[in-house]
């Protein structure tokens, strides 16, 4: 049953209240994070509510003291349409005196409109896309088209997906697709005074004589793990004292894992699993490589970045918004083994005052266009025109 906001009564009449309709508490978005930690609390209240999950599982939301409801549909039942979570949802929105409804994704970017729609009232929705290729069916089409009619905006991460998003759909009004970039906190990097050596003692590495390539994601066929595997066996051949470090979990860890031993490079491929400490993680490396095959804006190659780590990372997505110049990072050819060895060796073969250099632009690079503040900037910019409230109230 929904729960009246503990905060409800103690917020203004001049605050404008937002809801985020996320699916489920397994999944973080930490530039979602980084935006409710950094919006202006005299202007906006937030409440947050999953499709799925239980009001056992706390997330980050509950711990900055926000309202979050679970509506408890289990990833089963969430494959197909669920009605009674539209009434649900409605009565939330009702109850908790909403304006907009931000949706994280598709599902919850179906059911929050349905919401709205049900509550008979005039608020306002917002579509978040982070990813490519998400409208690949006719019936994805014919229900977006239902959608967007309803929905005030829709933030793309990334010209790339922004482009994908109007290219695939048919857009009635393509001026309510905007980009704002993810943001990261730059500061929190700068911050770190863990040096590369004690980083390796603490993943159980060499403390010298290592060159050390480390990827971060989900362990997917769209991470492209399985290429960097094959192009791992090549640079180890001519490199002994390379070492490969993939932290994140996933579907396809056991296959991975398999042919890390079927290529015999298992003793120098290290499999850390998830882990919150990425920061620490990015610390050990020389090079980060995402060789990924389709993303939207990866948010982990911003992290490598501001580590100030040379980067390598398949051409895709919004990676070329990143890297938008020879003197920030590597890009390669997505499936590419020949052009991610070739990409590996340079780097290893590189003089450390140089990829010492390359680091620094990246790290550059990030804090100019790529800060949390930025995107925090942008997204009250997005609210408050869809309010038709000005940005200096």
């Amino acid at each position: 049953m929904p729960r009246q906001s503990k905060n409800f009564y103690a917020e203004t009449a001049e605050q404008i209240r937002i809801l985020h309709v996320l699916s489920g508490k397994d999944k973080r978005i930490r530039p979602l994070e980084n935006l409710v930690k950094g919006l202006d609390k005299s202007m906006f209240s937030q409440v947050f509510c999953y499709l799925r999950g239980n009001d056992e599982e706390h997330t980050e939301f509950e711990t900055l003291g926000h309202d979050v409801f679970t509506l408890n549909i289990s990833k089963k039942k969430l494959r197909t349409f669920q009605p009674l979570a539209v009434l649900q949802l409605a009565r939330i929105i009702k109850e908790q005196g909403i304006d907009i409804v931000h949706c994280q994704r598709h599902k919850p970017t179906v059911y929050g409109t349905l919401a709205v729609y049900m509550t008979g009232k005039n608020l306002k929705v917002i579509n978040h896309v982070r990813g490519l290729n998400r409208t690949h069916t006719f019936r994805r089409k014919l229900l977006n088209r239902a959608l967007f009619r309803r929905i005030s905006r829709i933030i793309a991460v990334s010209h790339a997906v922004r482009d994908d998003i109007v290219r695939t759909n048919w857009m009635s009004f393509p001026d309510k697709v905007v980009t704002i970039y993810n943001g990261i906190d730059v500061q929190s990097y700068n911050d770190c005074s863990l040096s590369p050596e004690e980083a390796r003692i603490r993943l159980g590495l060499p403390e010298k004589d290592a060159f050390v390539y480390v990827t971060v994601g989900r362990l997917a066929e769209t991470k492209g793990q399985r290429i960097l595997l094959e192009a791992f066996v090549r640079v180890y051949e001519k490199y002994p004292k390379s070492w490969l470090i993939l932290a994140g979990k996933g579907r396809l860890e056991s296959e991975l894992r398999s042919l890390a031993v079927e290529l015999n490079i298992h003793p120098r491929v290290v499999f850390l699993g998830y882990r919150t400490d990425i920061l620490e993680v990015l610390k050990a490396c020389d090079v980060f490589v995402l060789p990924s095959i389709a993303e939207g804006l990866p948010g982990a190659l911003l992290e490598a970045m501001a580590t100030g780590v040379p980067v390598i990372a398949s051409r895709v997505g919004g990676v070329p918004e990143i890297l938008n110049s020879p003197d920030t990072g590597t890009m390669v050819s997505p499936s590419s083994v020949d052009e991610l060895v070739n990409a590996m060796e340079r780097l290893c073969n590189m003089d450390e005052v140089e990829r010492n250099d390359i680091g620094k632009a990246l790290r550059e690079r990030v804090r100019v266009e790529f800060t949390k503040e930025k995107m925090i900037s942008a997204m009250t910019r997005e609210y408050l025109a869809v309010m038709k409230k000005p940005m200096t109230q």
